[in-house]
């Protein structure tokens, strides 16, 4: 994929009605004792491999158009800039995140390095042969990040995908909406249901939460570059508001607001998305968000599916009203650190697998599952 040729993935795609195929995978294999052993593929892979990543997982650029060509530009994520001839760096405000039209580049360094090695040196895939990433503009819907992977997809024919957190939502979307041709699907601490941690990012009385500490959170968010709010930013994303809980996450005690309707009663959690986000900004932004989840609902695409999660950190999700706007967090079950353990289990059956968010996608026991599903 050409960055210039991004905006114009699945432009000529026609949305369609949901349509859920796939089955979950099983195993009765147990994991070696000894993970660090090397996996030798007996065949070459069956079709082209797709790794979709989360949120942030790759760098944004400012696009330039000359001589009739865009070009990539100037670095807006992460929000740092090297000047590549005199060597230079500066800082620039985390909004630029939400200028138009940005360009998706490569992953980060260190967010996906320990599964693409695997991937190429034990299970045979050759990069950009037939193992390829799909970088993305993060913080548009991820409906239309979908239609964008749909029409990456349809160049390749039936493919294979792995998906880590909020890419499974574009990946669902690409199969469920548009046509997709996935035949097998790794979803990995994907957030079926959302997040309490969006309902941190978009309150705006709340404080961000871009790590697991309350008080380092708030040093980030006092002493990052620029003078625009990170809750105005992230008000701008329309990821980030499908990344609320949503009326499935309610139902399984993911409200992440509790109300006290009198002195003497126990506070309970909020029971609908309606009552919960009545203070963030932007209804309409939430309603859109919401509806497009129900339309999405428990549905997976393709063939087979896979589900891995970790249920092993507390999770920050929850604000207790009675304490005052500001609340206190709560950990709902376990999670890994992002996403609710609840929240990544999706319809189930689901792998438990250790390790903090990211984590996980690069555990040796997540490469161990991966290994026997693509196989």
């Amino acid at each position: 994929m050409l960055l210039h040729q991004y905006d114009e993935l699945g432009r000529d795609l026609a949305e369609q009605k949901p349509v859920s195929t796939a089955r979950p995978w099983h195993s009765q294999e147990q994991p070696p004792e000894d993970l660090l052993r090397r996996f030798r593929p007996d065949k070459s892979p069956d079709r082209p491999l797709v790794l979709v990543g989360g949120f942030g997982a790759n760098a944004l650029y400012v696009s330039e158009q000359q001589n009739d060509r865009i070009y990539k530009g100037r670095q807006a994520w992460p929000p740092f800039h090297i000047d590549p001839l005199s060597g230079d760096w500066d800082l620039h405000p985390l909004d630029e995140v939400n200028l138009p039209n940005l360009l998706p580049g490569p992953y980060l360094p260190a967010q996906y390095e320990p599964l693409l090695l695997f991937l190429e040196e034990e299970m045979g895939y050759r990069l950009n042969q037939d193992l390829f990433a799909f970088p993305y503009r993060w913080t548009e819907s991820t409906r239309v990040s979908g239609r964008r992977l749909a029409g990456f997809l349809k160049e390749l024919g039936p493919v294979d995908v792995i998906a880590h957190s909020l890419g499974g939502l574009v990946a669902r979307s690409a199969g469920l909406f548009y046509g997709a041709q996935i035949e097998r699907l790794a979803l990995l601490t994907c957030p079926f249901f959302g997040s309490g941690k969006a309902f941190f990012d978009l309150h705006p009385a709340l404080t961000v939460q871009l790590v697991d500490n309350l008080l380092f959170n708030h040093l980030i968010e006092r002493f990052l570059p620029g003078d625009v709010e990170l809750t105005e930013s992230f008000q701008k994303m329309d990821s980030v508001y499908e990344l609320l809980p949503d009326a499935n996450g309610f139902a399984r005690g993911l409200s992440p607001l509790l109300v006290k309707t009198s002195l003497r009663l126990k506070a309970t959690p909020a029971p609908t998305w309606q009552e919960a986000y009545a203070d963030i900004p932007n209804p309409e932004r939430v309603a859109r968000a919401m509806h497009y989840k129900a339309e999405l609902g428990l549905a997976i695409p393709g063939k087979e599916y896979l589900i891995l999660y970790s249920p092993d950190h507390p999770t920050v999700g929850r604000v207790d009203q009675t304490f005052g706007i500001f609340g206190l967090p709560y950990a709902l079950g376990g999670g890994d650190g992002t996403v609710p353990a609840a929240s990544a289990v999706g319809p189930g059956p689901a792998i438990p697998v250790p390790g903090r968010h990211l984590a996980v996608a690069n555990h040796r026991l997540s490469l161990f599952w991966l290994s026997r599903f693509l196989a």
